[in-house]
């Protein structure tokens, strides 16, 4: 969204869950971590619930 960090995703970790593409506004599971040039996605997955999920 619009002023929030973004998350880098490199389109092989796409294909290793079967997600064709990610459009603006789709709702993810993503477990990152820090590259050289920002946060990179290493695991994605769609979120069933379509809204943000919090962790605290």
């Amino acid at each position: 969204g619009e002023g929030k960090p973004d998350i880098f995703v490199h389109m092989e970790t796409l294909r290793k869950t079967a997600i064709a593409e990610l459009q603006p506004e789709t709702w993810v599971y993503v477990k990152f971590g820090h590259g050289p040039k920002g946060d990179m996605a290493a695991e994605v997955r769609l979120s069933l619930e379509g809204g943000p999920a919090h962790t605290n």
